[in-house]
Parts: structure tokens; sequence; C-alpha cells
């Protein structure tokens, strides 16, 4: 069981008053844009989930990318970051209590790459 309050969304978050969370965001969007940078066969290539920690300052941050087939058979390729907080945390859940963060892609079967749709995202946030 998770409680997710708010929308979880970077562009909702640029301006919070948290470094942290905008630092947060702020690498999320970065490895977003190094998947955009990525082939069609290479996103493809990738593995289903793959996790790294790292550290802003003392604070360790865990990012999660995701990739899986939607109903329609494209691919929904998703940058997961957890901040744990317990500042004011919007989500309550498996990872912790905190902040989680999604931003995502969606490849299509002709090889165009497109942001994901927050209906598909919601799920990851």
């Amino acid at each position: 069981m998770r409680i997710a309050i708010g929308s979880g969304k970077c562009s909702d978050l640029s301006r919070s008053h948290n470094p942290r969370l905008r630092e947060l965001c702020s690498r999320i969007l970065s490895r977003i844009e190094q998947l955009r940078a990525l082939s069609p066969s290479a996103l493809l290539s990738l593995p289903d989930s793959s996790s790294e920690l790292e550290r802003i300052n003392s604070q360790v941050l865990s990012y999660t990318t995701y990739r899986e087939a939607t109903e329609s058979g494209d691919c929904l390729l998703v940058v997961q970051g957890f901040l744990p907080s317990w500042r004011f945390p919007r989500y309550f859940g498996p990872a912790g209590i905190g902040f989680m963060v999604a931003e995502g892609l969606v490849l299509d079967q002709i090889g165009t790459v497109e942001v994901a749709p927050d209906d598909l995202l919601w799920e990851f946030r």
C-alpha cells in the first residue's frame, strides 16, 4: 500500500523551497535527456529495471529506471527518484517516507520518442 499526495511531477516541484527536491528533479531530468539521446534499439535493450544510489550532501537518493511495454505495444521508459524526508513528505509507501518523483518517455513502434503522458506515470509517482 502507498499514499501519494500531489502530482510527483518535476514541473510542479521546480519552484519548491526544498533545494534537495529541486536537485532530485534536476537529476531525474538529466537522466531523461540521456535516455532521449539513445537510439531506439539501445532504448529497447535497456534492462527492465535498474537502480542506483546517489548523495546530495549527506542525503542518500535512490533512482530506478524502468522499461516496460504499454497496452498499445509502445515502450515506456521511466526514471523514478525517491528522496527520504520527514519534512512535509508527500509519499508514504514501500520505499519509505518522503518524496517520490517520476518522469518518462514513450518510444512508439516506429521509433519516435515523446514525453510520457501523466496517466502512464501515475503508478510510478
